[in-house]
């Protein structure tokens, strides 16, 4: 009985000479015979598995198998002269076997092993970051005509196949996507496996890792909504003024929807950071917080949980961070001391009687 490392040298031979058109019948014949028999099937597949862990695989790009399988079904017609039982039996058992290579190549987009014997050249798949640090916005243009509008604290992801075979984006953080058109190609956003795709449109996705929800807001056009993992009901679309909030984590409470969607939603405060303004409706000190910690690059210090829940109704706009926490201060019983980027907010006593906590 041959040994594994025999068996794969040989089918390695044979393998070569049929893409090269040059295997006999007699070596079509010990092909389909390796194909036949189960222990050498098993003894190719490792091999194969092995031989796709050594290489740095392209996961995104247009595999065309059928094509890939008309070439090799034409090769052995060729060589055979007619298309004979034991020919079609062969083409049968190779396809059986290129599917299950396909399954270990993630993405199921490059299928080396084969497809590099009738196309030499393999894309090199090349990434591009857009990186916004705390305290700064970006406005990129795409190679695709798209423009990105990219929030503090935030990173955008690409390939150098963009714009050919896909426009896929992965999004870590918040950006305002205003979309160019393109039927052929939908534009995907990818924030953390929650995807929203669209053709032509405007959309605002809210996706940061500390964050437990990702939150899709349409200002204009149609997208869709899916996810590469979890379970979310087929077919959902938004239309304009509408926001979609998926919980990341499975632990929130099990009686509600993993994905929340609501109507007739005023945006203008969801999107007013692109133009550095802050439009607050009741929201809690501890939730602006954040939002200047991430347009300020700085770090807030409560001393008492209680501050934490005051809350706030207006607008900010194109003001220092010492300006913002002056009116916080007048609007407030609070008092701060910025050292740095740490920003320390206390109570403030004597005033605390003025006003109504939440």
């Amino acid at each position: 009985m041959k040994s594994e490392k025999e068996i794969q040298d040989r089918f390695k031979i044979l393998h070569k000479q049929f893409v090269e058109g040059n295997c006999s019948v007699s070596e079509l014949e010990e092909l389909d015979a390796l194909m036949e028999e189960h222990e050498s099937a098993n003894s190719i597949k490792s091999q194969m598995h092995s031989e796709l862990e050594k290489e740095e695989f392209v996961k995104e790009g247009a595999f065309n198998k059928d094509g890939l399988f008309d070439k090799i079904k034409s090769e052995i017609d060729f060589q055979s002269g007619e298309k004979s039982n034991k020919v079609r039996k062969l083409y049968i058992n190779l396809t059986r076997v290129a599917a299950i290579i396909i399954s270990f190549v993630l993405g199921g987009a490059a299928f080396y092993l084969f497809q590099s014997n009738f196309n030499k050249e393999v894309p090199v798949v090349k990434f591009s970051e857009i990186v916004t640090p705390l305290g700064a916005k970006t406005k990129v243009v795409l190679p695709d005509g798209s423009v990105v509008w990219v929030n503090a604290g935030s990173r955008l992801k690409y390939s150098n196949l963009f714009n050919e075979s896909n426009r896929k984006i992965s999004l870590e953080g918040e950006a305002y996507f205003k979309v160019a058109k393109n039927k052929d190609l939908p534009f995907v956003v990818d924030a953390y496996g929650f995807l929203v795709e669209a053709v032509g449109t405007e959309f605002n996705v809210k996706a940061y890792e500390e964050e437990a929800t990702i939150v899709t807001s349409l200002v204009e056009g149609k997208v869709k909504l899916n996810h590469e993992t979890e379970k979310i009901a087929k077919n959902v679309y938004l239309n304009p003024n509408h926001r979609a909030t998926f919980y990341k984590s499975d632990t929130h409470e099990k009686s509600k929807p993993r994905l929340v969607i609501n109507t007739n939603v005023d945006l203008t405060p969801i999107i007013a950071w692109r133009d550095n303004q802050l439009i607050l409706d009741k929201e809690l000190l501890k939730d602006l917080a954040v939002k200047l910690e991430r347009m300020y690059d700085c770090k807030f210090h409560f001393d008492a949980d209680e501050i934490r829940n005051y809350e706030f109704t207006g607008s900010i706009n194109n003001l220092t961070l010492n300006e913002i926490m002056d009116v916080i201060k007048i609007s407030s019983p609070i008092k701060y001391n910025i050292k740095g980027n740490d920003v320390y907010v206390r109570r403030d006593e004597q005033r605390s009687r003025k006003f109504t906590k939440y």
